[in-house]
């Protein structure tokens, strides 16, 4: 219903102008065959220096330390790691199963998601103890969306997976606490039990609104914020001083976000509305969101991802956009330089072509990104170094 009432408003023109999300007058680039990025001539669009490089990496989380972990998308069971001052990664670790995931806290602990499970390193990735079953084997935590990380050092890992039996969907909504930088864990079945039917998308913590961001893939696509920090099996539609309180409880008022990032003064969401009508949510204070519709020809793609790119004197944060089903599709990878005010496309593409994905998440001013582009028809996989001129 939700998605007939937003199509019948698009096309109806009833939304107001200013409740779209507006581009600047920049020429993206393009991609090509064989997955190749054809840069635009316009010289507005720059600003960015873009270098195909020979890394074939599935993801990669960058730490402070300007250290690599990654991922290799040929053999997506190893994991590489390369010092900042190396000109090399170097494997370090082969799994029995595919890597679906990866995350480095704070104190330098690795935890992989490989074959439903969660793996633990605390020695540089040199060995792995399996410390979390999770609840089917093909299930992991999204990179980058699917891992909280508190203050304290508390650990929350939402589950994620897909698993249609017959008529229905197995629910895999659980997510996972830990106090002991993922020792041990505690399973919350708090969703599962709500009757929550799919997984979770988002767990994340917010320190803008020093809040945690839990989003679930259910039906209705709720939208979850915890600001104690605490009582993380309660789930409350009103109650606001502990656990959970819902934001949003029906498909119609946009939730089930499928990522999430803070900005300097507002935190994004982005929605996961595949092949119907998207949005980008913002809010500053976690009670008042804001709701900018994408506009065509780019309408029907979820915001699959958001990441920063980071200098000495801005921040750019990027999304995105990508939708794979039906006919030709335009997708786009867009950014923001002023914290969400205008945004400029970068790289549109069809995504009935190609996949192109924001690969690199880190908060250290690199000043770069990696993003990669796909093409199934010429069977390429290509890695594109992003970096602010």
């Amino acid at each position: 219903m939700s998605f007939i009432v937003w199509e019948v408003a698009h096309v109806l023109k009833l939304n107001r102008r200013k409740k779209y999300l507006a581009f600047s007058s920049r020429t993206p680039h393009t991609v090509i065959e064989e997955g190749i990025i054809q840069r635009t001539s316009d010289p507005e669009s720059l600003l960015h220096e873009l270098e195909e490089t020979s890394a074939d990496w599935l993801f990669c989380l960058i730490t402070p330390s300007l250290a690599y972990w990654c991922v290799s998308q040929r053999e997506k069971r190893q994991l590489y790691h390369k010092t900042a001052d190396a000109t090399q990664a170097k494997l370090v670790s082969t799994f029995d199963e595919e890597i679906k995931s990866l995350y480095i806290t704070q104190a330098n602990v690795i935890l992989i998601a490989s074959g439903g499970c969660i793996f633990r390193s605390t020695n540089q990735g040199i060995s792995f103890q399996r410390v979390l079953q999770l609840s089917s084997p093909i299930s992991w935590f999204l990179f980058n969306n699917g891992i909280a990380e508190l203050p304290s050092g508390e650990l929350l890992i939402g589950e994620y997976g897909s698993i249609w039996q017959q008529t229905r969907w197995q629910s895999l909504a659980y997510f996972y606490y830990s106090k002991d930088q993922g020792q041990t864990w505690q399973q919350i079945r708090s969703l599962h039990e709500r009757g929550v039917n799919k997984h979770v998308h988002v767990l994340k913590y917010s320190k803008l609104l020093q809040s945690l961001i839990m989003t679930d893939g259910d039906n209705h696509k709720k939208l979850w914020i915890n600001a104690s920090l605490s009582s993380y099996d309660q789930l409350n539609r009103f109650k606001r001083k502990q656990g959970w309180k819902m934001v949003t409880h029906l498909h119609l008022f946009k939730g089930g976000y499928t990522s999430m990032l803070d900005g300097s003064k507002r935190m994004f969401l982005g929605s996961d509305y595949m092949g119907g009508t998207n949005f980008l949510v913002s809010t500053t204070d976690g009670k008042r969101y804001q709701s900018l519709i994408i506009p065509d020809p780019y309408r029907r793609c979820p915001i699959m991802n958001m990441t920063y790119l980071k200098t000495a004197t801005h921040t750019e944060i990027w999304a995105s956009l990508f939708c794979g089903i039906g006919g030709s599709t335009k997708c786009l990878i867009m950014y923001t330089e002023d914290d969400g005010l205008h945004w400029h496309k970068f790289l549109e593409y069809d995504g009935s072509r190609y996949a192109v994905h924001l690969i690199s998440h880190t908060e250290a001013q690199t000043g770069y990104l990696y993003l990669s582009v796909t093409s199934t028809e010429w069977s390429t996989y290509r890695v594109y170094k992003v970096r602010r001129f």
